[in-house]
């Protein structure tokens, strides 16, 4: 019964079909279901926690629906009952089963009032059951409610008077302005009783379904934006800065609103002190709702709008604002981009130099919405003007140098670094300005390699990489920790030469050995990433030559073709007529095979044959192939010259104390990053016998040649079996 259920007796969340079936079957078999809960009341009876005991029994139910007589079933159970707690139970569930209507056939309230009538301690826990008892705290409460509930109703409809004998002053947009505030904050929805989908359902709702006093409201704020009372857009602003708004606020929009519900290009038909008095309502109000109408002076008066904004930012500095409307759409927003080009440049001029930490927020806005929007070369003249101003904290002089950064690397590198570098708190400023909102815009995207490994040195060296175990909020140093990370994904993805120096450098970088994982990781898809941007479709002639079995195309062309002959070069070695296995042992003085040769013999001896092969393809094989960090391939086989492509071998005896491992720590990480190779190459081992390889790290060793070439294809990863080959050539004495 226990089936499908976990440690709390819910079924699991993986058995979902398995259930249904349970509770399909359940359903089917009541007597069933009744049989659980008899098993269950027996063996919870006398428990500590019966009444949990009683809830995981249940559970076996896998949620189905009672036995239609359950309620009944469990009435006539109760004089049966082991003890007073399973007696208890058993009325509950006959209680439960009548007020749900769920197994009630045959059972009704009075039917249970009749059954325990003769029993006070059975009338006694009914009356329990059926009737909460209220302490005099709680009719005290209550009480309470009700009056205010009544003085509320009382109070609204004296106010639905008072509107009603206003009528006709609101039908004329000249009511008084608290009364159209009230009117104009229902309109937008903002009362407890003035919900709906639209502003006709909210006033509907909030004037008592009068649908005269309706018409007359939405008729009067169409009316509103030709009032003559209306602030200026100074008085509309100051008031702002003071914390206040005029009461024609609210009003003013909806009415705008309202007038331009089906063509929100009416707004431009309104003189332009109107547009902007709407603008500055607009900013001042601060609820976040942006109306079409808006939306539409953004795109065809931003001049009016930058205008506005200018002032109404200007004005909020200086009061110490901690929200300022419209610096988010600066940055971020598109439709905004006409009036950023306009309004960004001046209010960065104005900016206060020794700005609060609440203001800090507003600057990233403004900076990353210039960097997007406004003109460089004056940007630029602002980031030399501001920098030379002694007076400018930290906190603001980290973001006007790394703006400076994102416009001129090579100038501004070395200054950002000098003045951040080695102190976590400038680093902290930097991270936080750099790393914000990636999803819409991010200031890094063209950043040089070296700026961005730069970057990651200076902010790496104070932030790891976090684990998500456990809840908590997401702090500044998560979210600097996060932008490392980015920064080296970014560093990955880049296909040129600077990248891979780059990487390898910060990947030795003792500051950095949090973020080794990262970095490893980030060279291995560089690699791939420099491969794949380095190579080039053959054209028709190369892939006529492939076919024929001629010139390779490319370099994974010529790994398969070096791939080929290295099998037929084995074979031959192995199976042909001229004992050509002995070229791999040392001698006695009756030719006796004694030991295995060195390995760089037995390199020459196959890189003979091997260059016959290749030579008259054009395919040029050489020993000792210099690679990335100095390193040496032991054959290089190469063709088209300097433009050409190449494949290392790296060739080891089955002896060889580094035989598991050279094929990931020298032939994949040291010779095939270079980018002639695209990622392709060849390992290449001589067989001498079982008793002489190498043990693996696990398992027991190969007995054959063809074993081990299976079990060191095994250590390569999907991707690398496509790109790198395996060839164990058996040079063993023959049995």
């Amino acid at each position: 019964l226990g089936i499908g259920l976990d440690q709390y007796g819910r079924p699991h969340a993986d058995t979902k079909s398995h259930t249904n079936n349970i509770r399909a079957w359940m359903e089917a078999h009541p007597d069933s279901q009744k049989a659980i809960i008899d098993i269950g009341l027996e063996r919870c009876a006398g428990k500590e926690n019966f009444g949990y005991c009683m809830y995981k029994i249940r559970a076996r139910w896998f949620q189905a629906t009672p036995p239609a007589d359950f309620g009944l079933w469990c009435l006539n159970q109760i004089p049966k009952a082991a003890n007073d707690e399973v007696a208890h139970f058993l009325l509950q569930e006959a209680i439960s089963a009548v007020s749900w209507q769920q197994g009630d056939t045959g059972i009704s309230l009075e039917t249970i009032e009749e059954t325990v009538k003769q029993d006070e301690k059975y009338k006694l826990w009914l009356n329990g059951m059926l009737f909460c008892p209220v302490g005099p705290e709680r009719q005290e409460h209550l009480e309470k409610r009700r009056q205010r509930e009544t003085e509320d109703r009382k109070n609204k409809q004296e106010w639905l008077r008072y509107a009603k004998s206003q009528e006709t002053e609101l039908r004329e947009g000249r009511a008084q302005p608290h009364l159209l505030h009230d009117m104009a904050t229902a309109y937008h929805g903002h009362f407890i009783d003035s919900k709906g989908d639209t502003p006709v359902e909210r006033l509907r709702n909030f004037l008592d379904h009068d649908e005269d006093l309706v018409t007359a409201v939405l008729e009067g704020l169409r009316n509103i934006p030709g009032r003559d009372d209306i602030p200026t857009v100074e008085d509309i602003i100051n008031l702002n800065s003071e914390g206040k708004t005029y009461y024609l606020s609210r009003p003013f929009m909806a009415g705008l609103t309202e007038s331009t519900r089906e063509s929100p290009e009416n707004i431009l038909r309104l003189h332009d002190d109107r547009i902007r008095q709407a603008a500055a309502f607009y900013l001042v109000d601060g609820t976040g709702e942006e109306p079409s109408w808006y939306q539409c002076l953004l795109t065809n008066r931003p001049d009016l709008v930058a205008e506005v904004l200018i002032a109404y930012v200007t004005a909020a500095l200086r009061s110490n604002k901690q929200h300022i409307t419209g610096l988010y759409g600066l940055a971020y927003i598109e439709s905004c981009s006409q009036v950023a080009r306009l309004a960004t440049l001046p209010l960065l001029k104005s900016f206060p130099v020794r700005s609060t930490n609440q203001q800090t927020g507003s600057l990233d806005e403004l900076l990353k919405a210039a960097l997007r929007h406004a003109d460089r070369p004056a940007l630029l003249a602002l980031i030399e003007k501001k920098l030379k101003l002694r007076s400018m904290n930290v906190a603001q002089r980290v973001r006007w140098l790394a703006t400076g950064l994102i416009l001129a690397p090579d100038h501004y590198l070395d200054p950002l670094a000098d003045f951040t570098g080695g102190q976590e708190k400038r680093v902290q400023h930097l991270a936080g300005f750099l790393a914000g909102r990636h999803d819409q815009w991010s200031p890094v995207d063209q950043l040089p390699v070296r700026a961005l490994a730069r970057l990651i040195r200076l902010i790496g060296e104070f932030f790891a990489p976090y684990s998500l175990e456990g809840g908590g909020w997401v702090s500044p140093a998560m979210n600097a920790a996060d932008f490392v990370s980015a920064l080296i994904n970014r560093l990955g993805s880049r296909p040129d030469k600077e990248a891979t120096e780059m990487l390898a450098m910060l990947s030795e970088d003792k500051t950095l050995t949090r973020w080794q994982s990262a970095l490893h990781r980030a060279r291995f898809e560089q690699r791939a990433a420099r491969r794949e941007a380095a190579f080039r479709h053959p054209d028709i002639h190369q892939v006529s030559e492939t076919l024929k079995n001629r010139s390779p195309a490319n370099a994974g062309d010529l790994a398969a073709l070096v791939r080929d002959i290295l099998r037929d070069l084995a074979d031959q070695i192995r199976n042909g007529n001229t004992d050509d296995y002995r070229q791999f042992w040392n001698e006695g003085p009756h030719r006796q095979l004694t030991n295995p040769k060195h390995e760089d013999t037995c390199r020459q001896a196959l890189l003979s044959d091997l260059k016959q092969r290749l030579a008259p393809l054009g395919v040029e094989a050489e020993p000792e192939g210099h690679y990335a960090d100095d390193k040496r391939a032991d054959i290089r086989v190469s063709f088209g010259g300097a433009n050409g492509f190449e494949v290392p071998v790296e060739i080891k005896k089955n002896t060889h104390t580094n035989l598991w491992h050279a094929i990931h720590d020298q032939l994949i990480k040291q010779y095939t990053r270079d980018p002639r190779a695209h990622g392709f190459g060849i390992y290449l081992v001589f067989w001498f016998g079982a008793d002489k390889t190498q043990p693996p790290p696990a398992g027991p060793r190969p007995r054959t040649a063809n074993e081990l070439e299976e079990r060191l294809r095994a250590t390569l990863s999907a991707d690398e079996n496509r790109k790198i080959s395996v060839c164990v050539i058996d040079v063993s004495r023959p049995e």
